[in-house]
C-alpha cells in the first residue's frame, strides 16, 4: 500500500529524476495527512474540538484531491495549490491551537514540494512566505492565548515527531532501494555501451590502418623529392583528407602526379569518400594514363557523380571533395596545376620571398550539378608553371586555416598561413614541417581540432 501511494502519478515515460520528485511530493502529502488525522483523532477523543473538526476533515479532503491531481499528471498544479492552501492552513492552526501543538514545524514540510518542483523564482517566493508565516506564528504565541487550549494537544507534538521520522525513514529506504535498482540497471547498460564502444573503436582503428596503407609514406615521397614534407593530422582516428602520389612513364621519362584532397566531412564518412577518391585517381592516372591536371579533375568529377548515383535527385547529396593536383615533369622542367577550390602556393627566390598564389576553380569535385543548377559539362583550368631553382610548391586542405584560437576564438586565417610559410621558406623542409606543427598546436591550445589538417610541401 505504501509503495502504491508514494508511486502515485508515476508514468513509465517520465525520467528517473521526475519520478523521484513526484515520490517526494507524495510522501510530503502523506506526512501532512497523517499529522492532520492525529489532531482530528485527539480532538474527537478529547471532546473539545467538535466545532472545529470539519476544518481538519476539509483539509484532509484537499490533500487527497492533491493526490488525485498528481495521479492525473498535474503535479506542478498540485504543488502551487498545496503551497497556497498549506501556508494559510498551518498559519491558522498555529493561531488556534498555540505553540504546544508544534504546528509551526510543519512549515518545513510545506517547503519540500517547493524545493523539489518549483523553479528557483517560485521556491524563493514560497520560502519567504513560509518564513513570514513562522515569524507571525511566533509573535502570536508571545502576545495571545490560543483559541483552543488543551493539555491533550501538547502530547501530539511528540507523536508528530515520531510519525514524521518514521515516514521519512520509510521513504528514504524506499528511495535508496529504487536508486540502487536503477544504479544497477545503469551500470549494466554502461557496460554494454562500453563494450560496444570498444568494438567500434577497434573497428575504426583497423580502418585507420587500412587508410594509412593506401597513403604514400613520407619517406617514399622523399625518395623522389628529397626536399619535401607531409604534415598530416586527422581530426579523428580516420581522416577525410588524403594525399596521393604516382609515377607515370612517358617516352621513357618519369612524370609525377601529386594531389592533396579534402573530402566532405571528416571521421568515418570522410574516410569512406577518401578511399573512393584514392581508388578513382588510381584508375584515371595509372590505368587511363590521363596526366593533365584539368582533365584528371574533370574525369574525377564525373566518376564521383557516377559512383554516388547523383543522377537520382531523390537521394542527391553534396558529398564531394576539394582538391589540388600537380603534374611535375623534371625532364621538361614544368609543373602543371589544376584545382577544385584548393589553390596552389608557390615561393620563388626570384620573387623576393613573396607568395605566389594560383587560384583554383570555384567548382568542387562531385558537387551535385543538377541540384545546384550548375552546368553539367564542367571544366577546369590548367595552369603551366616553369621550373625555377629551389622553387617550393605547397598543396593543402583548409583544416589548418580554419582552426580556431584557444582563447581569441578566431580562425588562423589565410594571411597568417601564407606568412608562416613565407617566413620559414629558407629552412630545410623538415624544419618547415616542425614549424607548422608547433605553430598549429600553439594556436589551437586546449581548443578542439575542428577539421582534418593536411599540408604538403615540395622543393623542386
Amino acid at each position: 500500500m505504501f509503495k502504491k501511494l508514494i508511486n502515485n502519478g508515476i508514468l513509465p515515460e517520465q525520467s528517473f529524476s521526475v519520478q523521484n520528485k513526484i515520490r517526494i511530493f507524495n510522501v510530503a502529502i502523506l506526512i501532512i495527512i497523517l499529522i492532520n488525522l492525529t489532531y482530528l483523532t485527539v480532538g474527537i477523543i478529547s471532546q473539545q474540538l467538535y466545532n472545529f473538526n470539519f476544518i481538519f476533515v476539509s483539509y484532509i479532503a484537499i490533500l487527497i484531491f492533491f493526490l488525485l491531481l498528481i495521479r492525473s499528471n498535474k503535479s506542478v498544479f498540485a504543488l502551487h495549490l498545496m503551497m497556497i492552501c498549506g501556508l494559510s492552513f498551518i498559519y491558522s492552526m498555529c493561531i488556534l491551537f498555540g505553540e504546544k501543538a508544534d504546528f509551526h514545524v510543519i512549515f518545513l514540510f510545506i517547503l519540500i514540494g517547493s524545493v523539489v518542483f518549483g523553479s528557483r523564482k517560485y521556491t524563493v517566493y514560497y520560502f519567504l512566505a513560509a518564513m513570514l508565516c513562522m515569524v507571525g506564528a511566533k509573535i502570536m504565541y508571545s502576545h495571545f492565548k490560543p483559541f483552543y487550549p488543551d493539555a491533550a494537544l501538547a502530547k501530539t507534538g511528540v507523536f508528530n515527531l515520531v510519525a514524521t521520522g518514521l515516514l521519512i525513514y520509510l521513504s528514504m529506504a524506499r528511495f535508496r532501494a529504487e536508486l540502487s535498482k536503477n544504479h544497477k540497471k545503469l551500470s549494466e547498460k554502461n557496460k554494454i555501451i562500453e563494450t560496444q564502444k570498444e568494438k567500434i573503436i577497434d573497428s575504426i582503428n583497423y580502418a585507420k590502418h587500412i587508410q594509412q596503407s593506401i597513403l604514400v609514406e613520407e619517406s617514399e615521397m622523399q625518395n623522389i623529392f628529397p626536399q619535401s614534407f607531409i604534415y598530416y593530422q586527422p581530426k579523428d582516428i580516420v581522416s577525410g583528407d588524403f594525399y596521393w602520389l604516382s609515377e607515370i612513364k612517358k617516352d621513357g621519362n618519369s612524370i609525377y602526379v601529386v594531389a592533396v584532397a579534402d573530402c566532405t566531412g571528416h571521421g568515418v564518412p570522410g574516410a569512406f569518400l577518401s578511399m573512393i577518391g584514392n581508388m578513382l585517381l588510381n584508375k584515371i592516372v595509372n590505368e587511363k594514363k590521363i596526366i593533365e591536371p584539368a582533365l584528371i579533375l574533370k574525369e574525377l568529377h564525373y566518376d564521383i557523380l557516377n559512383s554516388l548515383h547523383r543522377e537520382n535527385l531523390s537521394n542527391a547529396s553534396e558529398d564531394g571533395m576539394d582538391i589540388a593536383i600537380c603534374t611535375i615533369d623534371p625532364i621538361n622542367q614544368v609543373v602543371e596545376y589544376a584545382g577544385a577550390m584548393n589553390p596552389l602556393y608557390i615561393l620563388r627566390k626570384s620573387n623576393g620571398g613573396q607568395m605566389e598564389i594560383i587560384n583554383a576553380d570555384s567548382q568542387s569535385i562531385g558537387s551535385n550539378v543538377r541540384k545546384r543548377n550548375l552546368p553539367v559539362d564542367v571544366s577546369f583550368t590548367n595552369h603551366t608553371i616553369p621550373f625555377e631553382k629551389e622553387m617550393i610548391i605547397y598543396l593543402f586542405s583548409d583544416g589548418y586555416i580554419d582552426q580556431f584560437h584557444a582563447e581569441q576564438k578566431r580562425r588562423f586565417g589565410t594571411e597568417r598561413f601564407k606568412n608562416i610559410l613565407a617566413t620559414s621558406a629558407h629552412l630545410p623542409m623538415q624544419q618547415q614541417k616542425e614549424n607548422l606543427i608547433k605553430t598549429f598546436n600553439d594556436w589551437k591550445g586546449d581548443h578542439i581540432q575542428l577539421d582534418d589538417v593536411l599540408v604538403m610541401g615540395i622543393k623542386i
